[in-house]
């Protein structure tokens, strides 16, 4: 069974209307309709929303492929997927909302060049391998945005008001930056998103205490902006 056939039925159980879940995902019925037939392919983000609003996990819609074994997932897409799931509804809206914007982008900038840039969930995996991740994201071919390495989800609360925890940030990989610019440092087993200071890390939040640079501190990131 096809997945547009996956969507029928789901809708069906849901006791939904083709127009009924057009207007959840914001298509028209004839679009749904296409979708259920297969006459039109889905993007990520409008499965994302056909998912949530037939309430259905995405395993119900797939469940063929994976049965037939046609649809090969990379251990980096699977870790993604559940990295995904695992996080709080907020993170998710955010990832959403990257994803969102970056096909309307997309689709309203054909005449422009477009960059991609890898988005990771954690730190680590960014400290890691910071040239490959399992989803990438548009993005115009800015000065600003080509400096980029990858998008980040943010980790810490440091730096509010201008950066917050499950924020999605724009970094580049470095291993310095300049005065008083905002980076991602390693401190010993740990990380952290501060200030560089004169011989230390300050944080714009008060609550978070400065921490003088010392042989554990490296710095593996620098912090370009907050993409909405």
């Amino acid at each position: 069974m096809s997945i547009g056939k996956r969507i029928k039925e789901a809708r069906i159980k849901k006791k939904m209307t083709q127009e009924d879940l057009g207007k959840l995902i914001g298509k028209s019925k004839s679009a749904v309709n296409n979708y259920e037939n297969s006459v039109r392919g889905l993007n990520s983000n409008l499965l994302i929303k056909i998912i949530d609003a037939l309430d259905v996990d995405a395993n119900y819609l797939f469940q063929d492929y994976y049965l037939k074994d046609e649809l090969k997932i990379s251990d980096k897409a699977k870790k993604l997927y559940q990295s995904y799931m695992n996080t709080d509804e907020y993170t998710q809206k955010s990832v959403d909302s990257i994803l969102s914007n970056s096909l309307e982008r997309a689709e309203k900038m054909t005449s422009y060049k477009l960059i991609t840039r890898p988005l990771f969930f954690e730190v680590e995996e960014f400290v890691k391998d910071n040239r490959f991740a399992s989803v990438g994201f548009s993005l115009p071919d800015t000065p600003n945005n080509r400096e980029s390495t990858a998008i980040l989800i943010a980790f810490e609360d440091a730096m509010k008001p201008i950066y917050g925890n499950k924020d999605c940030i724009l970094i580049k990989a470095a291993d310095r930056i300049n005065y008083d610019e905002i980076g991602i440092f390693q401190v010993g087993d740990r990380f952290v998103m501060r200030r560089l200071g004169i011989d230390v890390l300050t944080a714009d939040n008060e609550l978070f205490e400065p921490i003088p640079i010392d042989d554990s501190v490296r710095c593996v990131a620098k912090i370009l902006r907050k993409i909405s």
